[in-house]
């Protein structure tokens, strides 16, 4: 009945205070109308036998788009009495969500108009320069990894004063999205080609790798492809020096890139000093060191001869 009776209050417009009492509060709604067509509903919270505590300000409890009947940006107070997921979709964080998605998308339709157009020649020769490493690291997880990737360029446009653009975009989302679309593209232009840039550069170097003239690089991958999720601890053998060991070893240590050597850390204290007395303290072994490595009785890898 409450809720009723303030949804009735909302849609009729009126500019007189509404004074409600729920079983668990006295509540009193009052409304500041704007000209665009929006008002702001605010509540004194802290009622007691009907009398407005008036040195308290008033708490904002909502937008309500008069046009529509919509009620946008609900507060606590007043979703306890309307009901907590009837206006989820309106909220703020979700609003905030779809507006920075509308916006990427938009981003990247206007970037795919110039991006085939951008090469790896002079013209982007300061790009290439900056990119050199991180182009490299990038190949290198990708293919490590394995990673299923595109690269178009992805917008990862973020805004951090949603509060200043939720009206505009309740009443005209469209426009804002436009607007905040092409000032992010046209402020960000230089970093948008970079990064497309790195993208041509990883895919280059992606390719290279695949030839496959990195042999320890290659084991790496095999390795790493070789060994499921589940797997706590692994057997691996290796011959160094013509003497072949088997130890245990932590999977989750495998499954990453070693960056030329697996360190013995990774083995059971048993395992460790065996492994030093065989190989010699300190040492460590590279993925071609690896002549196998099982998982119970199911072999999970071998080397390549």
């Amino acid at each position: 009945m409450s809720q009723e009776k303030f949804m009735t209050w909302l849609k009729s417009g009126s500019e007189e205070m509404y004074m409600l009492k729920t079983h668990s509060s006295e509540l009193a709604y009052f409304r500041h109308k704007l000209s665009n067509g929006l008002d702001i509903i605010y509540a004194y919270c802290r009622i007691r036998d009907g009398i407005i505590p008036l040195h308290d300000n008033p708490e904002y409890q909502g937008l309500y788009r008069r046009e529509t009947g919509q009620l946008y940006d609900v507060q606590y107070t007043t979703r306890k009495l309307i009901g907590d997921d009837k206006y989820k979709e309106l909220e703020s964080p979700t609003l905030q969500a779809e507006f920075e998605s509308q916006v990427n998308e938009r981003v990247e339709e206007m970037v795919a108009e110039f991006e085939s157009d951008i090469k790896l020649d002079d013209t982007t020769k300061s790009q290439q320069e900056s990119q050199e490493y991180y182009a490299g690291e990038s190949a290198r997880k990708i293919y490590l990894q394995d990673i299923n990737t595109d690269f178009t360029y992805q917008c990862d446009y973020n805004v951090y004063d949603f509060s200043n653009k939720l009206m505009r975009y309740i009443l005209d989302s469209e426009t804002i999205v436009k607007e905040t679309a092409e000032t992010y593209l046209a402020e960000n232009k230089d970093e948008i080609v970079e990064e497309i840039v790195l993208n041509l550069m990883t895919q280059q170097k992606i390719q290279e790798l695949e030839n496959g003239k990195d042999k320890s690089l290659t084991a790496m991958k095999n390795i790493i492809q070789s060994i499921p999720e589940g797997c706590k601890t692994v057997n691996v053998t290796t011959v160094m020096d013509g003497k072949e060991l088997t130890f245990k070893h932590e999977a989750s240590n495998l499954r990453n890139d070693c960056r030329g050597s697996y360190s013995n850390w990774y083995m059971q204290a048993k395992d460790r000093r065996e492994f030093e007395a065989v190989y010699g303290i300190h040492r460590s072994f590279t993925p071609m060191d690896i002549t196998r490595i099982t998982y119970g009785k199911k072999v999970l890898y071998e080397k390549e001869v």
